[in-house]
């Protein structure tokens, strides 16, 4: 599969078309992975994810990335699947336009 990384402004953002989240296997996720670099922010739009399916995207990125759901389109619940390791979270809000 080859994933379709659209620029959402000059030099930072895109979203990825064309996969699906609930059923990402290795090939795809290199693919995503190496899309990364190139545009510092993914924007997956449209995605139906389970909490459990939430939590295993996360884990696939590695120390020092940050994955962020949009709670506008996202329901989610807290899980404490971490055990005893650190685990820090921030709530921000940014203005911007309503999810499609």
């Amino acid at each position: 599969m080859t994933i379709d990384a659209e620029p959402l402004s000059g030099s930072l953002g895109a979203e990825i078309r064309g996969i699906d989240l609930a059923n990402l296997d290795d090939t795809d996720f290199k693919e995503v992975q190496t899309a990364f670099p190139d545009h510092f922010v993914l924007v997956f739009r449209d995605q139906k994810l389970t909490p459990e399916q939430q939590i295993a995207f996360g884990r696939r990125w590695g120390p020092g990335d940050l994955v962020l759901w949009d709670n506008r389109s996202v329901q989610h619940v807290a899980v404490h699947d971490h055990g005893e390791a650190e685990r820090r979270l921030h709530r921000f809000t940014v203005m911007g336009d309503v999810p499609r």
